[in-house]
């Protein structure tokens, strides 16, 4: 799920759509037809860009009658979705890599950078100057450099990091294999706290006081 200032934008798994949602009147105004089972969503401040599973990410005019401008070939089996202001980010699950993706007329992937061990889920965020992975399989979060696109940080988390947001200091990442969330200081790229929440946490959201996680184990969210 992604907010445009308007509307909200939701990626349908397993219709291989996106829907446009208006929050004034809480009801589906448009449905965009994308790659084969979208999962990430997120918003450029002119585009609407959805990871598919096909190995694709599409990018969405937020138009009055939206739909697919561009289709760029990433990974196998992307994912999380983040941009840094610049360019699109996208982790690809299957290959242990992070996609950059240049966000012009004619996108583009840029850069490929390796991150964590084979498989498994990521999230991806971005702090203002850095691009935060999780890597599932292997129980870290790589921090990316923008700038050099390469690895400079790896921090130990919990069990299964799935989902990544960031609150304007501190990264907060779910580990859902051990039902807590880890805090982790940007400027030591060190884990600060270790928060017991509900069983297998995943989403994550920050909403400029408190952070926001989805326990799938548990039917719950908790607020941090």
């Amino acid at each position: 799920v992604a907010f445009d200032g308007s509307h909200i934008w939701v990626a349908n798994d397993g219709s291989g759509t996106v829907s446009e949602v208006d929050v004034a009147t809480h009801t589906v105004i448009n449905t965009v037809t994308v790659g084969g089972n979208p999962v990430g969503v997120a918003f450029d401040g002119s585009h609407i860009w959805v990871s598919n599973v096909s190995d694709t990410v599409s990018e969405i005019s937020d138009t009055a009658s939206p739909s697919v401008i561009n289709t760029v070939t990433v990974g196998s089996d992307p994912g999380a979705v983040a941009f840094d202001g610049s360019h699109i980010w996208v982790s690809n699950d299957a290959n242990n890599t992070v996609s950059e993706i240049a966000d012009t007329a004619t996108p583009s992937v840029i850069n490929t950078v390796t991150v964590g061990s084979l498989g498994g889920r990521r999230g991806v965020a971005f702090d203002g100057s850095h691009i935060w992975a999780s890597n599932d399989s292997d129980n870290t979060v790589s921090e990316i450099d923008v700038a050099s696109h390469s690895v400079i940080n790896t921090v130990t988390v919990g069990n299964n990091p799935d989902a990544v947001a960031f609150d304007g200091s501190n990264i907060w990442v779910t580990n859902s294999g051990s039902s807590t969330v880890s805090e982790i200081n940007v400027a030591s790229a060190s884990v600060i706290n270790t928060v017991t929440v509900g069983n297998g946490p995943q989403g994550v959201a920050f909403d400029g006081s408190h952070i926001w996680v989805a326990n799938s184990g548990s039917n719950t969210v908790s607020i941090l």
